[in-house]
């Protein structure tokens, strides 16, 4: 058994133990003890002048510190597990790039080396967004040369995070990044990074699946299938067969076992989204 299925595995067996514990309890005690494990998230409201406004502003607490790396950042919300690994939200400088940054490891080492990492991964998709704006500053000096024959709409790029999975030594976070430049609507693509908190290692999907790359395959495919039947789905059948499980996908940990996302215009309409999958820990281990 690999490292990532014995620590999901330890996460249910300690679930389940905590679950006959709080059967045990009497009602009487057991009302203050949900009270206190309750943990409402910290949020935080602070942010550069540059950072897009979001949808629903959150509550405000005290800034967090500034990550490792070069450059102006801010943070505007955090986000704390029950193992007790913090996340907080950072803007790369002067761009609409939204990245997390990490605290509360019991390694200091672990924590720079997924620190680094994420802010590695900011940092590129910041000179995305810089060539993006070259290339609209060309593409419309164009237009205005042809005497402006359209309505110009301009170019956006953003790029916005989620913590998917945060407990037992595993984190998984998903990074999305928009990007617009005319037509009908922009896309988006997800992109996956899950680390094994205690070492600071990223796990890539093979690595975890080991052998069985055919048989999560198999499984995913049948799910989609089920899927693709449902009223008004919008998954092609068709395509399922040529889906890939490879260390490209995006992927995450999720309590027993782990989640394959598909990209836009993968396997489904633009309408239909990211289709997801959930991998059961018994397919792979």
């Amino acid at each position: 058994m690999n490292k990532a299925a014995s620590l999901i595995m330890a996460a249910g067996l300690a679930f389940s133990a905590a679950g006959c514990q709080a059967a045990a309890s009497s009602s009487e005690a057991d009302a203050p003890l949900k009270q206190k494990e309750s943990k409402p998230k910290a949020t935080s409201a602070a942010k550069t002048e540059n950072e897009p406004p979001a949808a629903n502003p959150p509550a405000e607490t005290p800034a967090a510190s500034q990550p490792a790396g070069k450059g102006k950042v801010s943070s505007n919300s955090s986000d704390e597990s029950a193992n007790g690994v913090k996340i907080v939200k950072h803007t790369y400088k002067d761009t609409p790039v939204e990245y997390a940054q990490v605290s509360g490891l019991s390694s200091r080492e672990a924590e720079k080396a997924i620190n680094g990492q994420l802010l590695a991964e900011a940092k590129e998709n910041s000179l995305q967004y810089l060539k993006l704006m070259q290339k609209e500053e060309k593409h419309k000096e164009d237009w205005e040369k042809d005497g402006k024959p359209y309505e110009w709409t301009p170019y956006e790029f953003k790029t916005t995070y989620k913590v998917s999975f945060n407990k037992n030594h595993l984190l998984s976070i998903i990074s999305y990044d928009y990007q617009y430049e005319g037509g009908a609507h922009g896309s988006t693509i997800a992109k996956t990074m899950n680390f094994n908190v205690k070492d600071g290692s990223a796990f890539k999907l093979l690595d975890v699946i080991k052998n069985k790359k055919e048989a999560v395959k198999n499984y995913a495919v049948a799910e989609l299938t089920a899927q693709s039947e449902e009223e008004n789905s919008m998954i092609f059948k068709d395509t399922l067969k040529d889906i890939e499980i490879s260390n490209d996908r995006a992927w995450t940990f999720e309590e027993n076992g782990l989640t394959l996302i598909f990209q836009q215009y993968e396997i489904a309409a633009y309408a239909g989204g990211m289709p997801e999958v959930s991998v059961p820990l018994s397919v792979y281990q």
